[in-house]
């Protein structure tokens, strides 16, 4: 009897090893809160946008801002320093992460190192400015719109700078065309989470052409892709437009975003409220394995005019569309002179057409 309870002791024993070990190899989906966050992208912070994040700070988890953007001239590399109000981010009493944007040239021209010291001063220097003013940094961004080709440098860069900045957590932003690439996973092995963002905008073939800034039915397939990897993520959602120009022939000669000069035969092209209420009520109701949460790309200011409003945003992110019913009022500011005006309720500017119809009886026109 006592050798067999033995036997079975062993065997049991055995088998709880196995299973441990296997829960360990197979690295358990974590339970994540679902967060919701804000990309704060001005360069100059007027009183517009400190009002923008006084309002909004009830509403996000944290914010993601813009300390400066970075480009690569020949040998060297050129910082132009956002303006942050440190102390508007400090009454919030939310974290922040301190995003550092590179435009061009980051892997042209110099060696790893030299690229590196020069990120890590700059957000060693916003940090500490941040720090200074009780902001709680919760960690640094990398933007960068990498080639595919070039990940294998970018995921070297990256993994540099991390041994740089010792124990500050660490992400960047991602392309949809990055999640197949091997290299990708290099890169996000050094990585803490990443932001996928998954709004872009094709160079359109004809005036007539569909244009799209956010396709919804790709969303599934990229989600599930980006869930493999088993790396935490942030999906990043849009709320801007852009003007998109074409030429006498139709042609596609130019795109203007939010503060460039004004564009002849411009369409304007902006992220779709009602398609976007959809996709968080879905992303909300059943979150995808090892998604942290949506970023919102990027707060509404009152002055933007390519940009939701804020009231449109506030209720996109409870899954609900904004109303799109403009309101019609009639004036009579002078004698036989009557006044249609039309007010934009919707709180996003739209390329759909508003049809109005005006009768009238007992006189002539």
């Amino acid at each position: 009897m006592g050798k067999r309870w033995s036997l079975l002791a062993t065997v049991l024993l055995g088998l709880l090893l196995i299973t441990a070990g296997w829960g360990l190899f197979r690295s358990p989906v974590p339970v994540l809160s679902f967060e919701t966050v804000a990309y704060v992208w001005q360069n100059a912070w007027t009183q517009e946008v400190r009002a923008a994040v006084d309002r909004s700070s009830t509403r996000f988890n944290g914010y993601f801002v813009l300390v400066g953007e970075v480009d690569g001239i020949e040998a060297s590399l050129r910082l132009h320093s956002a303006s942050v109000d440190w102390q508007t981010l400090s009454r919030t009493h939310r974290p922040v992460t301190l995003t550092l944007r590179a435009n061009r040239g980051l892997l042209e021209g110099r060696s790893i190192g030299e690229t590196v010291g020069f990120l890590a001063a700059t957000l060693r220097k916003a940090s500490a400015e941040a720090e200074k003013a009780q902001v709680r940094v919760d960690g640094v961004q990398l933007d960068y719109d990498c080639p595919t080709a070039r990940l294998v440098d970018y995921a070297l860069l990256v993994k540099a700078l991390r041994e740089s900045m010792h124990d500050t957590p660490l992400s960047v932003t991602a392309l949809p065309t990055w999640l197949d690439s091997r290299a990708f996973k290099a890169l996000i092995r050094e990585t803490d989470h990443y932001v996928l963002q998954v709004h872009t905008l094709d160079k359109p073939t004809t005036v007539d052409a569909p244009i799209v800034l956010f396709d919804a039915e790709k969303l599934p397939a990229r989600l599930e892709r980006a869930s493999r990897l088993r790396k935490p993520y942030f999906v990043a959602l849009p709320t801007y437009g852009y003007r998109v120009a074409f030429d006498e022939n139709g042609h596609f000669t130019a795109l203007g975003a939010e503060n460039a000069p004004a564009l002849p035969n411009a369409r304007i092209v902006m992220a779709d409220p009602e398609v976007l209420a959809k996709v968080v009520a879905t992303l909300r109701a059943k979150p995808p394995a090892w998604c942290r949460g949506i970023a919102w790309f990027r707060l509404p200011v009152d002055s933007d005019t390519l940009n939701w409003s804020w009231p449109a945003l506030e209720s996109v992110m409870k899954g609900k569309a904004p109303s799109t019913l403009p309101l019609a009022e009639l004036r009579r500011p002078a004698k036989n002179l009557f006044e249609l005006w039309l007010t934009n309720t919707a709180g996003y500017v739209s390329d759909t057409p508003v049809a109005v119809t005006v009768r009238w009886k007992g006189t002539r026109l």
